[in-house]
This record gives C-alpha cells, structure tokens and sequence, in this order.
C-alpha cells in the first residue's frame, strides 16, 4: 500500500524537537504530540499525559455524575461501574503504562460513584469478590489493569503475525531467547535484570504475566 502524504504527519527528533509546524519532503512536520492510534506521542511528556490520561479521567467524573442521578441498586452500580465508567480507559490502559496517580484517581472516581461520594460501607476487599464469595464482583482496579497488561503475552506467543514477530526480533536484538521469557516466574523487575533492556510496556506486559502465573510448590508437581 502507498503512504498517503496528505494523511500522513511527521514527528521532529532530536535537536530539532521544538521546531514547530512546516512541511519538507512533502510531509507535514511538527514538533507537537501526534495522535496515533488513538494515543499521543510526542516530547511534550506533560501535554501527552494531558491528552492521554487527563481528558478521559474528565470524561470518566462527568459519566460518573450523570448516573448518580439515577437511582440503582448497589448491584446496579457495580454493573454501571464496570460496563461504563470503567470503559472510558480499557483501551489507554493496554497500551501505556498506569501512573500511579491515575490508578488511585479512578479507583476514587468508581467508589465514590458506588457509595455517593461517602465513606465506603463494604470493606473493597470483601465487595471485591464474587457474589458466591458474598461479594458483588466490584472491579479491583489494581488486578483489572495488570490484566490488561497480562493479555497481551498469549498474543505474542501463540499468534503469528505482527506483535509477535516485533518482540521476537527486539528479544534477537538484545540477545535473549524469546520464548524462553515465558517460562519465567520473576514477578519482580529487581529479580529480572535483562528485562530493563526492554521498553516499559513490554517489562509491564512480562512481569503481569508472570504475577497472573499459579506457581505450584515442587511436592505438588507431578
């Protein structure tokens, strides 16, 4: 297929970064953070962070808002939680790494929605499970996030094609057997040396895994 050059935008690096708008090479050039795919990318890390986290969090809060206009249930909530709010950074959530900051502000964001802004009623560890465990299946936002991170290793294991063949040939660059990583159990990035060659979503990715693995004492292995 043929790069379409009116669609197409281009990213200074380096020592030119700060170069603003202008077009060479028939490409339009700028020193400001892309949106691709979805997420921006650029050298501006507070501006990207701005786009990326900060405007769905908005969204998120006025969600939230709208429905606590409606009367539900606590079972309702939940499932309003989950299905909607929750919804508004499944796919950013994939793809970058969490800051801390923003784990704890949708946490804040679903529980205050859930018990209208006041002290929790159900303790989250117990609201947390599921409803045969006398809970009600409330998101852990912590686990939901590391999840997402997990999923992508049967990805990249077992599906040829692109995300595949991208991490084989970065495991090929630096050195380190590529399928061997999977038979890993460091949970740990201090446990884990080699793995700080890699990009940060890819440690993120590995080390989720890992954590999601049930690592079975050697009298219980057949």
């Amino acid at each position: 297929p043929k790069l379409s050059l009116r669609k197409t935008r281009g990213i200074w690096l380096g020592t030119l970064k700060n170069l603003g708008l202008r077009i060479f090479e028939n490409v339009i050039w700028t020193g400001k953070p892309l949106k691709v795919l979805g997420v921006y990318i650029g050298h501006d890390k507070e501006r990207c962070h701005a786009n990326n986290w900060t405007k769905r969090i908005e969204r998120m809060k006025s969600l939230a808002a709208w429905w606590s206009k409606r009367k539900m249930s606590l079972l309702g909530k939940v499932y309003v939680a989950k299905t909607y709010l929750l919804s508004k950074i499944v796919y950013i959530s994939s793809v970058l790494p969490v800051p801390d900051d923003i784990v704890k502000e949708i946490t804040s964001i679903l529980y205050g929605y859930l018990w209208d802004n006041k002290r929790d009623k159900i303790r989250r560890s117990i609201i947390s499970n599921n409803i045969l465990n006398g809970g009600l299946s409330m998101i852990d936002v912590r686990s939901f996030l590391a999840s997402l991170k997990a999923s992508w290793a049967p990805k990249m294991i077992s599906i040829p094609g692109k995300w595949s063949s991208v991490f084989y040939k970065l495991c090929s660059d630096i050195a380190f057997h590529g399928t061997q990583i999977w038979m890993t159990t460091c949970r740990r990035l201090e446990d884990f040396p080699v793995l700080r060659k890699f990009p940060k979503f890819y440690q993120d990715v590995i080390l989720e895994f890992n954590r999601a693995k049930t690592i079975l004492p050697l009298d219980k292995v057949n």
